[in-house]
C-alpha cells in the first residue's frame, strides 16, 4: 500500500507569497496554542484568511491618486468591502470551528483573538525592512 503525501502549491510567489506563509503559520500557531488544531476543518479558513487579505493588499495599488478614476476607485473599495466580509466569517467560522472542544472561551473572545493576531502579523510585515 502506497503512502499518500500531502502536496499544497502556494497560492502566491514572491513576496506575496511569503506573506501568505506568515500570515498562515502566525494563525496555525494561534489556533494550536488556544485549542486542537484540526488541519481538515482549520486550514480552510486559515487559508482563506491569508489569501484573502494579500488580495485585499493588492487592490490598494489601484486607488493610488496618481492612477485611479472615480470608477475605478468605486469598483475597487466595493471589492475590498467584500473581501473583508469573507475574512470576517472566515474569521467567525474558524472560531466557532473549535468552541465544541474549548472550555470557559466565548465565540466572541476566540475570534477577538485571531482579528488581533492577524493584525499584528500584517503590521509585522509592514515595518520589517525589505531586502
Amino acid at each position: 500500500m502506497q503512502s499518500e503525501t500531502k502536496i499544497e502549491s502556494a497560492p502566491f510567489s514572491g513576496h506575496d507569497g511569503v506573506e501568505y506563509k506568515h500570515i498562515k503559520s502566525g494563525l496555525t500557531r494561534v489556533v494550536k496554542n488556544m485549542r486542537e488544531y484540526v488541519p481538515i476543518v482549520d486550514d480552510l479558513y486559515i487559508n482563506t484568511i491569508a489569501r484573502y487579505t494579500i488580495h485585499m493588499k493588492r487592490l490598494d495599488r489601484f486607488i493610488e491618486p496618481d492612477t485611479a478614476t472615480e470608477y475605478t476607485y468605486s469598483r475597487v473599495i466595493d471589492s475590498q468591502v467584500k473581501l473583508a466580509k469573507i475574512i470576517d466569517d472566515a474569521l467567525h467560522r474558524l472560531a466557532i470551528s473549535g468552541q465544541d472542544r474549548l472550555t470557559g472561551q466565548k465565540e466572541a473572545e476566540i475570534t477577538l483573538q485571531f482579528r488581533e493576531t492577524l493584525r499584528r502579523l500584517q503590521n509585522a510585515k509592514e515595518t520589517r525592512p525589505t531586502s
